[in-house]
């Protein structure tokens, strides 16, 4: 991994990979970030008129171009015939095209369309993911601000004799805000500078049991290796291959930090579901339905109303109880001797009180007496601020035991998380399953 602590550094950097061929440039682009501390500074809503503000000045800073315009930055020139002859996916080696095949028929069962279903692509670029959807029968429409791009859609269109709409727009473009059972985005999503109102119209546009899909976006993980990439809840993506782009073509090159992304989506009443493969990038998936039942992520934390006493995190926030290094057992996810987060989320609302936190634990070979096994702790904020947090020592037995954490909120918050960091050499079990509860003695006391 090579850091570096300004622009000036990067793009001298960049002189030096120049007779090195594409490959060897995009490895090195890969593992480098820009870590300028001027650049990474922001007010501290992302919904709000001066963070937007803040993007376009860190993008200005970036690709040396005092505005941004969607219609004439994100252009690109190409030649029509080729893309049409062999399109993208096949224009590199055959690693390159096996992931994206792989990552096709990912995203395509995760779409898990029929056909006559509307379907919607914003951002289409060459449509291939549209065109096996439209010669498997879907009502296809493509989106995109490149006309050469929708040129290449409809001669390959012609070719395969398949119908398919194109328009020419951007991703706030509604398309007169017409009904679709999918709207979808593959490594596209990330160039929507406008992308809170592009959210908005979707959530309008999409039928009674529709659903969004987002693939292969830029969607990090706070605890993860990317977040050097994304060091805020939103903004331009500060690795190497990004940076090049922003500062070749002007680019919009956002990323999204993951607490920030779920918020985004609950404020439109739409859920979250993550799903990755660990040896493809490219066959990701965000898949954001309609919230029929459930707590709701509050836009503001302030406006968030009275919860029950007691809240069973594994219960009423199904899948956002994550993990980096723990592997799956049932409700169990056991760290098998390796230090790391073994559990983490939900990056919940939380009302101002004092509760009471319990996590359940196993140890599968206890150590030497005393001896650290992990920490409990909770945080919250987009900075994972810590407010409490606990050592877990003395283990002598191998049952299950709980482990009870106190913590006060002297104010409402959105981003909740409890976390459990194994120790180094010591095998535990940690139970999908977290519950916060009133603390009731704090009041007494």
């Amino acid at each position: 991994m090579r850091l570096f602590h300004s622009l000036e550094e990067f793009r001298d950097f960049t002189r030096s990979l120049e007779g090195a061929d594409e490959a060897a440039k995009i490895e090195a682009l890969c593992n480098s970030f820009l870590v300028d501390p001027v650049v990474v500074e922001m007010p501290a809503d992302p919904f709000s008129d001066a963070y937007r503000r803040a993007v376009l000045d860190i993008h200005a800073r970036i690709s040396g171009r005092a505005c941004y315009d969607a219609t004439t930055m994100e252009h690109t020139p190409l030649d029509v015939a080729r893309f049409v002859a062999r399109p993208a996916a096949y224009q590199y080696d055959s690693r390159w095209l096996g992931n994206y095949l792989e990552s096709f028929g990912h995203i395509i069962k995760k779409l898990d369309v029929r056909p006559g279903m509307r379907v919607i692509e914003f951002g289409c670029g060459d449509a291939e993911l549209s065109l096996h959807l439209a010669r498997f029968g879907c009502d296809v429409t493509v989106v995109d601000i490149e006309p050469d791009y929708l040129e290449i859609v409809r001669r390959k269109a012609d070719r395969m004799e398949v119908p398919i709409r194109t328009v020419r727009g951007d991703f706030t473009d509604g398309v007169n805000l017409e009904s679709f059972d999918r709207i979808f985005f593959y490594q596209a999503f990330h160039h929507s500078l406008e992308h809170q109102q592009a959210i908005a119209n979707y959530a309008q546009m999409l039928r009674s049991d529709g659903f969004l899909v987002f693939g292969a976006e830029p969607v990090v993980d706070p605890a993860g290796p990317w977040i050097r990439a994304v060091p805020y809840p939103w903004g331009p993506r500060l690795d190497g291959l990004s940076l090049r782009a922003m500062q070749t073509h002007g680019w919009m090159e956002l990323g999204f930090q993951r607490p920030y992304f779920e918020r985004l989506l609950a404020r439109h009443g739409l859920g979250y579901e993550q799903e990755s493969s660990p040896g493809n990038d490219l066959a990701s998936s965000i898949v954001a339905r309609r919230v029929a039942t459930g707590p709701a992520v509050a836009s503001d934390p302030a406006a968030e109303q009275p919860r029950p006493a007691t809240l069973d995190l594994a219960r009423e926030w199904r899948g956002r109880m994550l993990s980096i290094i723990g592997t799956r057992a049932g409700d169990w996810l056991a760290s098998e001797g390796r230090e790391g987060v073994v559990l983490y989320g939900p990056y919940m609302p939380l009302a101002a009180g004092d509760y009471l936190a319990t996590f359940e634990l196993a140890c599968d070979a206890p150590p030497a007496a005393h001896r650290l096994v992990a920490t409990c702790d909770i945080a919250c904020g987009n900075e994972g601020r810590r407010l409490a947090s606990i050592d877990v020592a003395g283990i002598k037995s191998r049952d299950p035991f709980e482990v009870a954490l106190p913590f006060s909120l002297a104010e409402p918050t959105d981003l909740m998380q409890f976390r459990v960091i194994a120790a180094d050499g010591i095998p535990i079990r940690v139970r999908d399953h977290v519950v916060v509860e009133r603390n009731t003695f704090a009041k007494a006391a």
